[in-house]
């Protein structure tokens, strides 16, 4: 039973075998953007980072991660979730930034709060960079696909879940629980 007296059946892991689980695929998700825009566009090495090129990456992959739980934020408010009923922070034990809904959603709506980051950072750009030959906008892609396996992990999990059934959102695990009854349980008298 959740804290919110809901009856629930648990959809989670916790952060940090989540991040390892996450980790291991990685490889094959940079392969997909990879090996295609290879073989597309060829392979240049000589490339190299401008004055300063590493500070400009460490600033970018900053302001991606903040606007990858933005994004899980802004997923929240279009399907009606109050801004009060959202929460951001980082849990340090696990080096994990999260957006955290502390309000039942229908499982359709969750996938989709879920799916966003990894749809407008990752694949999109990475999609991009394979039309266009921008070796930059499709590594980006991958990595921000990389950077979202945590999430398809989640939809994995809860790939089974009807669309209708109502999920709330797990506040310190990566994942979520499965709502049983719409109504919260009375104790017994």
């Amino acid at each position: 039973m959740s804290e919110h007296g809901y009856k629930t059946r648990d959809a989670t892991f916790e952060a940090l075998p989540a991040n390892f689980i996450a980790t291991g695929l990685m490889i094959p998700v940079a392969a997909l953007f990879l090996i295609p825009h290879i073989l597309l566009w060829g392979i240049s090495l000589n490339f190299a980072l401008p004055p300063l090129g590493f500070v400009l990456l460490i600033i970018i992959i900053m302001v991606s991660t903040v606007a990858h739980e933005a994004l899980h934020g802004v997923g929240m408010l279009l399907g009606g979730v109050k801004l009060p009923d959202i929460k951001f922070g980082v849990l340090w034990h696990a080096m994990t930034p999260y957006a955290h809904c502390k309000v039942p959603v229908q499982a359709s709506h969750y996938r989709w709060i879920v799916a966003l980051p990894g749809l407008v950072l990752g694949v999109i750009p990475g999609l991009l960079g394979l039309v266009t030959g921008k070796f930059g906008l499709t590594a980006y892609g991958a990595f921000m696909t990389m950077a979202a396996m945590g999430d398809a992990l989640i939809l994995w999990v809860i790939r089974d879940v009807p669309g209708h059934q109502r999920v709330l959102d797990h506040p310190s695990k990566v994942g979520c629980e499965i709502i049983l009854e719409d109504e919260p349980s009375t104790p017994p008298l």
